[in-house]
């Protein structure tokens, strides 16, 4: 291995904190209600990868190839968007659709924890928890940046090493 690996990877972290900070307070954003159609199955907008400013990635069929890389939700905190989320995935657009229309706990993992925050004492399936739907909603207003990133260990290592540095207050990296 490069003696510098490690260096260079986290001068890429820094690269990347810098990023997101010019992005969240550039004024465009688009948000994950941006990336999907309105009516179920909720497939993807024709236009989300303009929309994210990501490249075309075509298989051998002619489809979009799954991006895998970061994805930072960002919430209107007053006049600015503020990093809240720092997640991974070998399929990005799969994992936001997701977190905003999953039925289970484990697909929509923010917004379980997010609603369980509110309603600690509150036991049972998780779509009688109160407020599953309305985290769902006000995650569809969340500001989203995507970095594909195709190499596991930098994937992982960047998950955590951004989420340390914006502060997010919603990931907490706890084991199950």
């Amino acid at each position: 291995m490069d003696p510098t690996y490690f260096e260079k990877l986290v001068g890429r972290c820094e690269e990347r904190v810098g990023e997101v900070q010019v992005f969240f307070a550039s004024g465009y954003c688009p948000r994950v209600r941006d990336l999907y159609e309105r009516e179920p199955p909720f497939k993807r907008h024709p236009n989300c990868l303009e929309k994210l400013k990501l490249s075309l990635q075509l298989d051998h069929g002619a489809k979009i190839k799954p991006v895998q890389g970061l994805y930072i939700f960002a919430e209107l905190q007053g006049e600015r968007y503020e990093p809240v989320y720092v997640g991974i995935s070998r399929n990005i657009f799969r994992r936001l659709r997701q977190h905003v229309f999953g039925k289970t706990k484990l697909h929509a993992s923010l917004c379980y924890k997010k609603a369980k925050a509110l309603h600690r004492d509150t036991d049972g399936p998780f779509d009688e928890l109160p407020a599953i739907q309305f985290q769902q909603a006000k995650l569809m207003n969340y500001a989203v940046m995507v970095f594909p990133e195709y190499s596991d260990y930098d994937l992982y290592f960047m998950e955590v090493y951004l989420a340390g540095r914006l502060g997010t207050k919603w990931n907490s990296f706890r084991t199950h």
